[in-house]
């Protein structure tokens, strides 16, 4: 816990200004879903050659082909022939995002491709603010109170800010769901290109807030809705019937063979034999250009499974392509353009569990089942949208959990000579937990246990850690708390368990065998006055005398935001208390 506020400076330094500069325009494409001119792989250019988004030469570090990959003509086999049988007019070039699917994270291949075609600073992206939480889920629902003379400011609550940067720390892998289904709308005229910034077509659409934020909100919806799981036959039934001129009704989601996914926008279907079709699709990983998903609605001989879809997914030089498999999701946009039931307010029906993307060469593994080991009946796992590629941000699946059941969720590095460092969150409607600022050591398996009902979370470790545990009682609107709390640096095998009552408004920590004998805590309190929120905090982290055999006792009901000093009492094997006092500073916002 001592390391808190060195990694939190470590985290600010890594943010940068963004700038935009121009746009090159890109070269013009073919709506139809015909075969194009092929232009030599990585063939240096004076002019954009038909199909090519780019007349630069390639970028310092990747090969030719690979840069003729990323820039340059949709490559054969994933080009769409047949007998078109739908079609909607969507032009990749005119109705699609001009940049690549992005990244939080400015080193990330898309992003530095966006750079070097583009001129602009990718680095720093704005994703969901107080506006885009309203448009979610009411402003009921996010905001404690208004600023005096801002009638329209919103400041979120505890619970509804935790939500929020745990999703924009989700979308740290890519943007790809929120890219497909805002180019979709405002093809549809579900959206205006004047929301996003632009004046005259999507792609003039400059890469600034007014896009990314609502890109932001975009994406998080899949997180929100659900769309079942289509064989072949299903996905084109439902495409056959709703691709028309001027609508593009869905956003399709796919699963990829590294265990990710990926998100585009279906713009046509054709038939390519019997039983065989083509998908045309928008990919914002391939800006500018029509490519195919190829569908096969025959069964396998001697079976009742079908054979399913082909595609290949964005790839890094060196490593084997990534492979859609399995089924596909098509997300019926219609159905996503309203407001969400809230899951940071009381009363919501599930457990949701997001964890921020890892920078990594080797792939960890995440797993959520009950405390035993069983499956969960209701649990739903959402997937990446958004593949990975080795050395970048691994997006990890989020998961929507029954209401009220205990599970217990499992980080496995061990294959990983190198730690990583992440996020998770835990939402209910009366509580969310947060490991903040968690470093998953090299080999190690963590796991992280949670039992809503009790409002009780143990966190174990098989090579030691240090996280930092945010707790937020958000079960009213008034006066909610958060208690930030955690061990020092922990050993290897160790472990603690946090408790929280939100009837009683009590609150414990107790370290387990192996932990270490220190702490450290943080204190926030918020309260809408009917004009202004005020926050009392401890500021830096204070420390804790908290021996292994006893725990960390408080009664957070009981603090008044305006004390100079709250005590808390630390609790021995023999049930005596030890009181500690820890001073305030109080700031208004």
């Amino acid at each position: 816990m001592n390391g808190i506020a060195r990694r939190r400076t470590a985290l600010a330094m890594m943010c940068a200004v963004a700038s935009l500069g121009a746009v090159i325009p890109v070269a013009a494409a073919d709506d139809d879903i015909t075969a194009a001119s092929t232009a030599p792989a990585g063939a240096q250019r004076t002019a954009a050659k038909p199909g090519w988004i780019t007349n630069k030469s390639p970028m310092a570090g990747l090969q030719a082909d690979t840069w003729a990959e990323l820039v340059g003509p949709t490559q054969d086999p994933w080009r769409a022939k047949g007998k078109v049988i739908a079609r909607t007019g969507f032009k990749p070039e005119r109705d699609g995002f001009h940049f690549f699917n992005y990244s939080n994270v400015g080193s990330s291949l898309p992003n530095l491709l966006n750079k070097y075609i583009y001129g602009g600073n990718y680095s720093t992206v704005k994703n969901l603010g107080p506006q885009q939480m309203i448009n979610l889920f009411g402003r009921r629902s996010v905001c404690v109170g208004k600023k005096k003379g801002k009638p329209t400011s919103c400041v979120l609550s505890l619970g509804a800010k935790k939500w929020m940067d745990s999703i924009n720390r989700v979308s740290s892998g890519g943007h790809c769901f929120g890219m497909a289904m805002n180019a979709a709308e405002i093809f549809n005229g579900q959206l205006s290109q004047t929301q996003l910034g632009g004046r005259s077509t999507t792609h003039a659409i400059p890469f600034k807030p007014a896009a990314t934020r609502s890109i932001a909100q975009a994406f998080s919806l899949q997180t929100l809705a659900t769309s079942p799981n289509l064989q072949p036959r299903q996905a084109v039934k439902l495409l056959k019937r709703g691709l028309r001129p001027g609508q593009a009704p869905f956003t399709l989601s796919m699963e990829a063979s590294g265990g990710g996914g990926h998100a585009v926008t279906p713009i046509a279907l054709s038939k390519t034999g019997k039983g065989t079709y083509d998908i045309s699709i928008y990919d914002n990983n391939y800006p500018g250009r029509v490519r195919a998903i190829h569908a096969n609605t025959n069964y396998l001989p001697g079976t009742k499974r079908q054979v399913g879809f082909d595609y290949e997914l964005f790839s890094l030089p060196g490593r084997p392509p990534e492979k859609l498999v399995g089924q596909i999701n098509l997300w019926d946009i219609s159905k996503l353009q309203r407001k969400f039931a809230c899951p940071f307010c009381g009363g919501a029906n599930k457990t949701t569990v997001h964890l921020q993307p890892v920078m990594t060469q080797t792939p960890i593994k995440v797993s959520l089942r009950s405390p035993s080991g069983a499956k969960i009946k209701g649990l739903r796992r959402i997937r990446p949208s958004n593949p990975w590629l080795a050395g970048g941000p691994q997006p990890l699946p989020s998961f929507h959990v029954p209401r009220g059941k205990a599970f217990k969720l499992v980080i496995n590095n061990g294959a990983n000579a190198q730690p990583v460092d992440t996020m998770v969150t835990a939402t209910t409607g009366e509580l969310t937990w947060a490991l903040e600022y968690y470093q998953v050591a090299a080999g190690s398996v963590d796991s992280i246990a949670i039992t809503p009902k009790s409002g009780r979370l143990d966190f174990s470790t098989t090579q030691g850690s240090s996280p930092a545990v945010a707790m937020v009682d958000h079960s009213t609107r008034f006066n909610p708390r958060e208690i930030v709390t955690g061990p020092d640096e922990m050993a290897p095998g160790s472990s603690f368990t946090t408790k929280t009552n939100t009837r009683r408004g009590t609150f414990s920590f107790t370290p387990g065998n192996g932990a270490s004998a220190g702490g450290a805590i943080q204190l926030v309190q918020q309260r809408n006055d009917g004009g202004a929120v005020q926050v009392a905090t401890s500021g830096e982290p204070l420390p804790l005398n908290v021996p292994v055999g006893s725990h960390l006792a408080w009664n957070y009901l009981k603090w008044k935001v305006s004390a100079p000093r709250v005590k808390l009492d630390v609790v021995g094997p023999n049930g005596a208390a030890v009181g500690q006092w820890i001073p305030l500073q109080t700031a208004t916002e």
